[in-house]
């Protein structure tokens, strides 16, 4: 594991005991059942001791797991979970002020949305039995004066609040936990794109601006940078699994090269219409301990400092995605299916 995953793992960490403090210190529990104006739904969770997270609305659910010191998602074959994402759906939860005790009858639940049918957002914490700790259900919004606020109540508690303010929508579904685009850097940081596959091969290298297309005759610049921004923004759709398909046969690969002489290749197959995808990083830079003497000009310095953080990028890019096999956009197909002339010119 690199200094920067170690990083920000710590980060990690120092987010969950930021919100401890804010529970425990902002939302003390109270001694009586009288209601206060203003006070948190939520009071005393430690976000730390949480094992797991169980998310449902309208017949739609996800489960979270703890692993370390992140969550993966189980119901995908417990694919890492983007831990900024998860640490959202907390602070959309303790962060729930009540303005108003609206009912005390459960006989009103229904119609206020929480009584955790098709119209209540269930969100439950869950120890390492995998049983909750604490339950919150989300019911129907009510607008007034360009307001929305929420009915909101605990799980085992009759009790039915209106939110202060608006409650940020909270997802139960595993794209909302993942990074949908595999690269998230800007198109212009990538410099060269090169396809194969059984129909034939195409290369574009960008040069000041100007594309110059190898494989592929009278193409010009759009044509050219709107393929390279296809590759560059190319999309999951779902997450097949972990380890090798065996009636998916990868028999296209693209490669895409970037200013800082990182290689991405991606391998694409299909099966039965859908297209899947295989990624890596490649470093294509010397490898070994980089050694900074006392002496260094600040350029070797610039030049040192650029190696190490393109080294962590392949090795963090490597540890989410090498392994698993993802489902991409159907229009994927294309560069498995099509000529590079009929990529390029169609």
């Amino acid at each position: 594991m690199s200094d920067k995953q170690l990083a920000a793992l710590g980060v990690a960490a120092l987010i969950m005991v930021l919100l401890t403090v804010i529970i425990t210190r902002e939302a003390p529990v109270t001694t009586d059942d009288a209601f206060k104006r203003g006070s948190y739904l939520v009071q005393g969770l430690d976000p730390q001791r949480v094992d797991g997270i169980y998310l449902e609305r309208a017949g739609e659910s996800l489960r979270l797991a703890r692993s370390g010191e992140r969550f993966v998602i189980r119901d995908k074959n417990d694919y890492p979970a983007v831990t900024k994402r998860v640490n959202d759906l907390f602070m959309t939860v303790v962060g729930i002020r009540c303005d108003e005790l609206v009912t005390a009858d459960s006989d009103n639940h229904a119609t206020l949305g929480v009584d955790g049918g098709e119209r209540s957002t269930i969100i439950r914490f869950l120890d390492e039995d995998g049983k909750p700790k604490l339950g919150v259900i989300i019911g129907t919004a009510k607008e007034e004066n360009r307001s929305i606020r929420s009915y909101v109540r605990l799980e085992g508690d009759d009790r039915v609040y209106l939110s202060e303010r608006t409650i940020p929508f909270v997802n139960v579904d595993f794209g909302g936990y993942v990074r949908e685009r595999f690269f998230e850097e800007a198109e212009n940081l990538f410099t060269e794109l090169r396809i194969v596959n059984q129909r034939g091969r195409v290369a574009i290298q960008k040069k000041d601006g100007d594309f110059i297309v190898e494989g592929v005759s009278d193409v010009d610049g759009k044509a050219a940078g709107d393929l390279l921004n296809r590759v560059v923004t190319m999309r999951l759709t779902d997450i097949a699994g972990k380890g090798d398909i065996d009636d998916i046969t990868f028999e296209t690969e693209l490669t895409l090269v970037r200013r800082d002489k990182i290689i991405h290749r991606i391998k694409l197959g299909s099966r039965d219409g859908a297209c899947f995808a295989k990624l890596e990083a490649i470093a294509d830079f010397p490898g070994g301990e980089i050694v900074i003497s006392p002496d260094e000009s600040d350029e070797s310095l610039r030049e040192k400092e650029a190696l190490i953080i393109a080294a962590e990028a392949v090795d963090t890019f490597n540890e989410q995605h090498q392994g698993w096999i993802y489902e991409v956009d159907g229009a994927c197909g294309d560069f498995i299916s099509k000529t590079p002339a009929e990529l390029l010119l169609e």
